[in-house]
């Protein structure tokens, strides 16, 4: 099977640190329209419901009214006037601190730069990437002199949407490498961009034909069943193997995967998700920009705040250094299939298939209930992206299962300061059940 192309992309095989001078990293925060018209709206409306304000008006929320009444009680110190420039000038302040920001960021001279591990399988723009070879590990000898290794494979999957490097975002900040590091063999699913053959797929054909080959390939090649774990959407992908094919499965780790699709805060994409099947049947696809505006609704502040505290930082710490390699992920995002998009949108957002037992794949039903390999369910309780209640769930539905809380956030519990002792650590706990 071919190999990555020299170990490193053309972008990571430059010298950590130079960029081209003058050449700005774009376009992030992605959609970057979006974002600044979101910003400017929301200051410019605190002046704005000043001049327009009325005490009497029924649609200012009782605390509203109070706040207006004590502001308006300081006209004699504060003129009306006065207030309202005031108000505008603090408006302008908070956009151009954002725009510095995102200055800053775009400025920056970060670029990620680490050797890449092998593949061992490809199908289309799909590779399967061992870290065999990337990081040292100390192997027990067998009885014939040679070192095999004891602990349990793990198949990595990760969602469609996003890129699979923040699961090894650099030498330090790599949760697959430290994976490895203690001697597990580590296979990364990189998914790639949907090609002319991926942008056909529904859920059944990444599911039940690539994943279902890709771990067959990995099992036959380690001679054992793999533990699958899943993030985020990998998740949705990788628990309907362990329905369909048990004995291929050793165990099954769910990084906050959403199932419960109604639950808290997700519903808010709802309309949005509607609106955007007339995109998908244009174009064949569900754009980038699309998918990171769903992600803005979840949280339409989230961008604006992140951006502000970065322009506060020393550019040349660790903590801007790590934003900067995060949001670049953030922002290499790619496409959905069509097929697949009107699946999520339909069955997951739409009906809530998968909670309320609906979703069958290969037709087969997906019932948690029926998962009968050992499983950790971890659901972070800061996540934003999803609802702890979402992923909860599963943790009640799949039998003795084992659930794991870090007080963590979706990105920051596998790259946060604190995900090697809240998430990495815990995990490898678990996975020596499976030492042989």
């Amino acid at each position: 099977m071919p190999d990555h192309p020299q170990g490193k992309s053309q972008e990571q095989a430059r010298p950590r640190g130079q960029r081209n001078r003058g050449l700005k990293r774009t376009p992030g925060p992605r959609p970057l329209p979006l974002h600044l018209m979101a910003a400017r709206n929301l200051w410019q409306s605190s002046r704005n419901a000043y001049v327009f304000s009325k005490t009497a008006s029924p649609l200012w929320h009782p605390s509203m009214r109070d706040a207006l009444a004590a502001l308006q009680n300081q006209a004699t110190a504060i003129p009306p006037r006065d207030l309202a420039g005031a108000l505008q000038v603090e408006a302008d302040r908070r956009f151009a601190a954002f725009l510095d920001g995102v200055e800053a960021y775009r400025d920056h001279p970060y670029q990620r730069d680490l050797t890449l591990p092998a593949a061992i399988w490809s199908e289309g723009t799909t590779q399967v990437l061992s870290y065999e070879n990337i990081v040292a590990t100390e192997k027990a000898p067998n009885a014939q002199g040679t070192k095999t290794s004891s602990k349990v494979p793990i198949v990595v999957v990760p969602s469609l949407v996003n890129k699979s490097y923040i699961l090894d975002l650099d030498e330090e900040t790599s949760l697959l490498r430290f994976l490895r590091r203690q001697g597990h063999p580590v296979y990364l699913v990189d998914w790639g961009k949907p090609g002319q053959q991926e942008l056909k797929f529904n859920l059944d054909d990444y599911i039940a034909d690539r994943l279902m080959r890709i771990v067959a390939t990995v099992a036959t090649r380690e001679s054992r069943p793999p533990v699958l774990m899943g993030y985020c959407m990998g998740g949705l992908l990788t628990l309907p193997i362990s329905v369909l094919r048990p004995e291929s499965v050793a165990g099954l780790v769910l990084m906050a995967t959403p199932w419960d699709f109604h639950a808290e805060g997700v519903t808010r994409i709802g309309p949005l998700v509607r609106g955007f099947e007339a995109a998908i049947n244009r174009v064949g696809e569900l754009p980038i920009d699309l998918i990171q505006t769903l992600f803005f609704a979840l949280d339409p502040l989230l961008v604006l705040k992140k951006f502000m505290r970065f322009g506060l930082l020393d550019k040349q710490s660790p903590q801007a250094r790590q934003f900067v390699a995060v949001e670049d992920w953030l922002n290499d995002g790619i496409a959905l299939a069509g097929p697949v998009a009107q699946q999520c949108f339909q069955l997951w957002y739409g009906e809530n298939a998968p909670a309320k037992g609906n979703w069958r794949v290969a037709g087969v039903a997906v019932d948690p209930k029926h998962v009968k390999s050992p499983t950790l369910v971890i659901v972070p309780s800061q996540d934003r992206i999803v609802p702890p209640a979402s992923a909860a769930i599963l943790a009640t539905q799949i039998p003795h299962a084992v659930r794991l809380d870090p007080p963590l956030g979706h990105i920051g519990m596998v790259v946060g300061r604190t995900a090697p002792q809240k998430v990495w650590q815990p995990l490898i706990t678990w996975l020596n059940q499976f030492a042989s």
